[in-house]
C-alpha cells in the first residue's frame, strides 16, 4: 500500500489471474471475520445492557419493599 494505493509488482498479465482473484479472497476472509466479531460484540453488548436492566429492577424492587417513593 502506497498512500491510498494498493500497488502490485509483477508483470500486467497476472494481476488478472493471480493478484486480484487472491485479493478477492483476502477481502472476502477479512469481512467474515468481522461479520464474526461483529456479531460477538453485539451480542456482549446485549448481555450487558440485559444485566444493567435486571440489576436496575432488583433496585427498584428493594426500594419499593422499603416503602421508598
Amino acid at each position: 500500500i502506497d498512500g491510498g494505493f494498493l500497488v502490485v509488482h509483477g508483470q500486467l498479465s497476472e494481476v488478472a489471474t493471480i493478484h486480484f482473484p487472491a485479493l478477492k479472497k483476502a477481502v472476502a476472509t477479512t469481512n467474515e471475520a468481522y461479520i464474526r466479531y461483529a456479531k460477538k460484540e453485539a451480542i456482549a453488548l446485549e448481555q450487558r445492557v440485559d444485566a444493567w436492566k435486571q440489576e436496575r429492577k432488583e433496585v427498584e424492587d428493594m426500594a419499593a419493599s422499603l416503602g421508598f417513593d
